[in-house]
């Protein structure tokens, strides 16, 4: 029996006579449905990363408004952006002009309030795209592009 990691993080098992399979999926993504799972290959960088090396739609945020919580969980509040990171799961709230907003995941189970009109997309995090994200469309808000999300 092999025991492997894909670069994406998935666990592999290989072992005669059922070869190469994924095993303990349920583990390889441990974030809920309103965040998003930072890929292995950039983990290091969102569990360091700082006002400096952080940012959505190219804007940092202030270094007094980056809050580091652990090794590995901070949460900052930027002009049009709210961002949290907590052992790999990445979730943000982004104020778009003039009135738009947008959040991370599922809007089936995260929109508040709950059955909200919506409109569902992915966003890009260090050039790794498919990540959910939705934003709001009750009352005529303004739509929100992809955002961009980087980690350096």
């Amino acid at each position: 029996m092999t025991l492997g990691l894909t670069s994406t993080g998935v666990k592999t098992k290989s072992d005669d006579p059922l070869g190469l399979r994924a095993v303990s999926c349920a583990c390889c993504n441990p974030c809920d449905e309103c965040n998003a799972s930072i890929p292995s290959s950039i983990r290091e960088l969102a569990d360091n990363a700082t006002a400096e090396s952080f940012s959505i739609n190219g804007e940092n945020p202030e270094p007094e408004d980056f809050i580091r919580f652990s090794d590995t969980s901070w949460a900052t509040v930027a002009n049009s952006y709210d961002a949290g990171y907590v052992d790999g799961c990445f979730q943000f709230i982004i104020y778009a002009a003039p009135n738009g907003i947008a959040e991370t995941g599922n809007p089936e189970i995260c929109a508040f309030p709950l059955g909200s009109s919506t409109v569902t997309g992915n966003f890009t995090i260090n050039a790794i795209t498919g990540f959910d994200y939705y934003y709001y469309t009750d009352g005529g808000q303004t739509p929100v592009p992809p955002p961009i999300v980087v980690f350096t």
